[in-house]
């Protein structure tokens, strides 16, 4: 199986840049949105930069009244509109970049759509991030179940797009497979998961490595990171599982939402990507988008366009070879596409509603 593994880190300069993401405005700001973000999360972030794609990860310490520490390596400010636009700010240098808070405030979504400027600076990114709140009191049994992971990376062949199966057992065991890799990488095997209880930190082993990660306090979601290519595997990896059991109803994927994504057209280099921000907002059985940022400057709008979504929760579109998964409360979603002949470009994106 490609992708699930190790960490690296970088200077503190390159982990404000890759990390801190923000978008338009935070006029609106009250003590209580600024509440909605607050705690301690792991932050995981997919990007390029002057042509090479890594992974990290690293803490974050909201403080519910607009500012952040990095443990060992600095701080922030933020600011949080009524909508749940989270933005934060790195101080002088930096420009702020975008994100979206979940209604609970267990996850952020952040993404860099656009190269910074100057172009000489030392921020030359695009990336797509998530973060999880630490959560206590989680089991092994609780991942029993199928988890369908959409995930992105970089290995020999550069970057890569990939959506995986996994099925696991009460004791932690399980299976996994591949079940589509925009470079034709397929295959399946045994995985073993452990939990600490005291703050949901994963470590997977798939048979090339440990690996870690951590699941959202509602154990609906969970986060893998790969930041290590020296490994048996070769690559870095951020992949995303939502948990896909059918329960009472089909998820309601209705309303709006915000998508980050990271992406490669196939008029790109294989180390090179873009970055984007879309507002989706879907209806019953159609959607529309409007492109409100892109690194390679593009916009627009479009729709209405049909999407099917299934009671446990799988996420198709007609027409396109795009697929994805909605989590069960009907408020989360990762998209893969996988196909870069059919669809000329391989996509990963993360949406909140």
């Amino acid at each position: 199986m490609h992708g699930w593994v190790g960490f690296s880190a970088k200077t503190l300069a390159a982990l404000l840049v890759v990390a801190l993401l923000g978008c338009g405005g935070g006029d609106g700001t009250t003590e209580e949105q600024l509440d909605e973000w607050t705690g301690d999360y792991i932050y995981y972030v997919l990007f390029e930069e002057w042509g090479d794609i890594e992974v990290e990860y690293y803490n974050i310490v909201a403080d519910g009244k607009g500012g952040a520490q990095l443990p060992g390596l600095g701080s922030l400010t933020y600011t949080i509109d009524a909508d749940r636009t989270l933005v934060l700010d790195p101080g002088p240098g930096y420009e702020t970049v975008p994100g979206r808070v979940s209604t609970d405030g267990s996850v952020v979504l952040l993404g860099d759509p656009a190269y910074d400027i100057p172009e000489d600076d030392g921020d030359q990114d695009v990336e797509l991030a998530i973060a999880i709140r630490k959560s206590s009191g989680h089991t092994l049994a609780e991942f029993e179940g199928a988890y369908h992971i959409c995930q992105a990376g970089r290995n020999g062949n550069g970057y890569y797009t990939a959506r995986v199966e996994v099925v696991m057992e009460a004791d932690g065991t399980g299976t996994w497979e591949i079940l589509a890799h925009s470079q034709g990488n397929m295959g399946n095997g045994d995985v073993a998961v452990t939990v600490d209880p005291s703050d949901g930190t994963l470590t997977v082993n798939n048979g090339m490595g440990t690996d870690a990660g951590m699941v959202s306090p509602d154990g609906n979601l969970f986060v893998m990171a790969d930041g290590d290519d020296t490994d048996a595997d070769g690559e870095v990896m951020l992949g995303v599982g939502v948990r896909h059991d059918t329960g009472p109803a089909t998820p309601d994927g209705r309303g709006v939402w915000m998508l980050y994504q990271l992406a490669q057209s196939d008029s790109m280099a294989a180390f090179r990507c873009y970055g984007s921000r879309v507002r989706l907002d879907i209806g019953a059985d159609e959607f529309t988008y409007d492109i409100e940022a892109h690194s390679q400057g593009h916009t627009g709008t479009g729709g209405p366009a049909p999407y099917t979504l299934t009671g446990d929760g799988w996420l198709t579109f007609p027409g396109s070879t795009l697929g994805g998964h909605v989590s069960r409360d009907g408020n989360f979603m990762a998209i893969a596409g996988t196909n870069m002949q059919a669809e000329d470009e391989i996509v990963s994106a993360l949406a909140l509603k």
